[in-house]
């Protein structure tokens, strides 16, 4: 087993005669010269790490500057995954919204295999809940995670979320934890009453009954 270790050109300094890729290597180390630009300053650019190549962005005006990085592939899905509210209800998103948006950060992991991925949100508490519940729908969808796990990841985000209200108007009475809609998506992926794969989620059937055109009926099992 041999550690590999990335250090950033600025750290060499002036003048110094390691100018060829790999300056050192012996039996288990392996030091690699890096240009800075290699290196993502995930304080600095307000990201939190979700997991792999994953990141949250949360802003609250400019995303520009994650944006410009050429080592950073960034995707937004907030105005694409749209939650209809009856009363103050702002989410969870339905089982389309997490198949879609599952489909859309595999396209992403797939074209950008070594680059960091960064999902940009608005920082409001709403948005924020509705996409750290996604981020870890997908892990339990696509990557196994238990809720343990799901919620050892998005640790440091949970903090920045809420519970989700009845759809009730007026005062609440029960409040829905993200922990607890992840629970439950857990569970029917275990059951096998839903999965993403061939054969599995039928999008275009789910949104046809999901109109309230057409009953606006969800199949449980």
């Amino acid at each position: 087993r041999m550690n590999i270790h990335l250090v950033p050109t600025t750290l060499l300094g002036k003048g110094s005669a390691r100018t060829e890729k790999i300056f050192c290597k012996g039996e288990k180390e392996l030091y690699i010269k890096a240009m800075p630009s290699d290196f993502l300053d995930a304080e600095e650019l307000s990201l939190h790490h979700i997991f792999d190549q994953i990141h949250l962005h949360l802003f609250d005006n400019d995303i520009s500057q994650t944006s410009r990085h050429h080592r950073v592939a960034s995707f937004s899905v907030e105005k694409l995954l749209v939650y209809e509210g009856f009363a103050d209800d702002f989410g969870p998103l339905n089982l389309a919204s997490v198949f879609k948006f599952c489909q859309i950060l595999d396209d992403q992991i797939e074209q950008n295999p070594s680059r960091h991925i960064v999902m940009h949100n608005s920082a409001s508490i709403k948005s924020t809940t509705n996409a750290v519940f996604l981020l870890g729908a997908y892990l339990i969808m696509q990557r196994e995670y238990s809720v343990p796990k799901v919620v050892e990841a998005c640790k440091k985000v949970i903090e920045l979320i809420t519970a989700y209200p009845d759809v009730s108007p007026g005062p609440q009475n029960f409040l829905l934890r993200v922990q607890d809609c992840w629970g439950g998506l857990w569970r029917a992926k275990s059951l096998q009453w839903v999965h993403f794969g061939p054969d599995g989620f039928d999008l275009k059937e789910y949104e046809n009954y999901d109109s309230p055109l057409n009953a606006d009926l969800h199949e449980i099992i």
